[in-house]
Formats: C-alpha cells, sequence, structure tokens
C-alpha cells in the first residue's frame, strides 16, 4: 500500500470519489441523458448577453399589419403580403428583425408566426394603435416602453448581447415633436451606450435624410412631390432631426454601403442607426427596392450585416 494513504478505507474513498469525476466529464456517457442523447444546455435567458459572431438586423414596416389596403393599386390583397413578406423574411435567415405597424397583433400571435423566419422569441411595444415590435432567434429583455408624450411609442429591448431602440416616429408637421420623439429614443441609446452597450436605432423615422435627396431619381423626385405639402421646409425639412442623430455618434448603416451611382425611386424614411463600434463592423447593408417589393407594403426594408467578432464580448450591466 502506498505511504500516501494511512487505511484501505481511505484508498477506497478516493477511487470513489475518482471515478465520479471523471464520469461526469464532458464527453463521458454520464454527462449525457439516460436515451443517449446530449445534457440539456443552459438556460437560454443567459443567451441574452451572448453577442454572436456576426449578426443580420433587419427593420421593415409592414404597413397596417397586412391588412387590405388599396388592393390593387399598388399593393397585393393582405393575406398574399403577409405570406410574400414572411416568405422573403425566411430567406433573408436574418437574426433580429423590428417590425412597425402591428396592428391587431398580440405578442403571443407574433411569436407564432415568427416562426416562419426561424426567430422563437417576440415582443411588442403595445397591442393598440400602431404598435412596433421585436423578434428575434434569441431571448429578448424589455427595458423600457416609453408612450406618454409619443405618438405610437419607443421601445428599448436587449437580445444577443446588444440593445435596439425601435422606433415609429411622428409623421406629420409639427417637426418639433418628431425632435421630441427622437430625443426621447437617443435618451434611452444613451443609457445604454454609456454602461458599454452596442446600440442600434432603427425603424421609421417618417423623416428624408438630406443625404439621400442627391440619388433621387426622377421617379423619386415625383414620390416627394406627392409629400411636400406635409414638409415645413421641402428643402431642409428634417436636417435637424438626422443632425441631432450624428451629435450623438450614431451613424446611418447604409452610408458607404450605396451601390455606384445609386438611384432611389421612392424616398427613403425607414434607417438603422449604429453605435460607433456597431457601424465600423458593417459588412453590408441594402435597402431592398423591386417593383414587387412596393407591392408588399409602402415602405421598403433595410437588411444589415455585421462582423461583431471585434467587439468586447463581456458588455457591463446596467
Amino acid at each position: 500500500m502506498s505511504a500516501g494513504f494511512r487505511s484501505v478505507t481511505e484508498l477506497a474513498v478516493c477511487i470513489a470519489l475518482l471515478c465520479v469525476c471523471v464520469s461526469s466529464a464532458p464527453g463521458s456517457p454520464q454527462a449525457q441523458t439516460r436515451q443517449g442523447e446530449p445534457a440539456p444546455p443552459a438556460p437560454e435567458d443567459v443567451v441574452v448577453d451572448r453577442r454572436p459572431e456576426t449578426l443580420r438586423v433587419v427593420t421593415y414596416n409592414v404597413l397596417v399589419a397586412f391588412g387590405n389596403y388599396k388592393v390593387g393599386d399598388p399593393y397585393h390583397p393582405g393575406s398574399e403580403r403577409k405570406q410574400r413578406i414572411a416568405t422573403w423574411l425566411a430567406s433573408q435567415e436574418p437574426d433580429v428583425v423590428a417590425l412597425q405597424e402591428m396592428n391587431g397583433y398580440t405578442a403571443e400571435q407574433l411569436a407564432e408566426e415568427a416562426t416562419a423566419w426561424g426567430h422563437t422569441h417576440a415582443l411588442m411595444l403595445k397591442e393598440s394603435g400602431y404598435p412596433t415590435a421585436l423578434t428575434s432567434r434569441w431571448p429578448i429583455e424589455v427595458l423600457d416602453r416609453v408612450l406618454d408624450g409619443m405618438h405610437h411609442g419607443v421601445m428599448r429591448c436587449r437580445t444577443g448581447g446588444v440593445d435596439y431602440i425601435v422606433v415609429h416616429l411622428w409623421p406629420y408637421k409639427e417637426e418639433d415633436r418628431r425632435m421630441h420623439e427622437v430625443g426621447e429614443a437617443l435618451r434611452l441609446a444613451e443609457q445604454s451606450h454609456a454602461a458599454g452597450r452596442p446600440v442600434v436605432i432603427l425603424g421609421d423615422f417618417n423623416a428624408l435624410s438630406p443625404q439621400d435627396l442627391p440619388m433621387l431619381s426622377a421617379t423619386g423626385e415625383q414620390e416627394l412631390a406627392r409629400w411636400r405639402w406635409d414638409l415645413e421646409d421641402p428643402e431642409v425639412s428634417y436636417t435637424d432631426m438626422f443632425q441631432a442623430v450624428a451629435d450623438a455618434g450614431y451613424r446611418d448603416a447604409n452610408a458607404g454601403h450605396w451601390p455606384d451611382e445609386m438611384q432611389m425611386h421612392e424616398p427613403r424614411v425607414d434607417f438603422v442607426f449604429l453605435s460607433p463600434e456597431l457601424a465600423d463592423a458593417v459588412t453590408d447593408a441594402r435597402w431592398v427596392y423591386s417593383p414587387e417589393m412596393i407591392r408588399r407594403s409602402d415602405h421598403l426594408p433595410i437588411v444589415v450585416d455585421l462582423d461583431v467578432l471585434p467587439l468586447d464580448a463581456t458588455p457591463s450591466d446596467d
């Protein structure tokens, strides 16, 4: 007997403990279920802070929740729009999707339908009026819902280690109303970014970026002319709002990713703005226009791809 053990009993205990440690090690038969399947993963709520290596984000205003609206002039019937949009979203394989105008939906209904594009998690700003919503591959935590003093409201959520501010801003004159609402979005974004969180502000801004105006085609100019009755000043309208976003450090994801000699046949009012570290991680951004897409909604979706591996993998807590 080794001099390291004072009795047979002590040796037996040590051998038993060693067997337990080996049999419970990863990959050992005892680390599997009785049916031979791998042991269940850790609770899924830990994924809220697990940042992926790549990220695809989509924002889409789906037009009165797929209702029958101006059918044939130019839109498909509501049920057809709904199916085509769901099929398109599935084809994009997004990680996170922000939706606007989810009128009449409940969170449960949206969660069920979001499985069509591979998402098992969904949350809504509200279940009345013109709600915004967020769906994700990962669990979602709602940090704030701001409704008071807002036309539609703004929601701050966290999923996949990134904070999302989903907006649907004031659509009419009185630009001070729009400035107030974007100010609320920026206030929430600052809370996240000050805590070390990367931030995405996205949705329907109901505003025209001065950077887009030179890219409007003749058709785009005609479409813009239809809106001008609703602008305080057609030449400078919305500049203050976009300047406020830029001054806060957020950048348009599409900037620098337009095709050469881009021609916009529709004015763009939907945007994805990114905090600096995310803006530097964009690998592609697309504002998806086609004659078919304009039959699905009066808004066109934006798809943004990011390589977020260089980011700090452990965001600080609020």
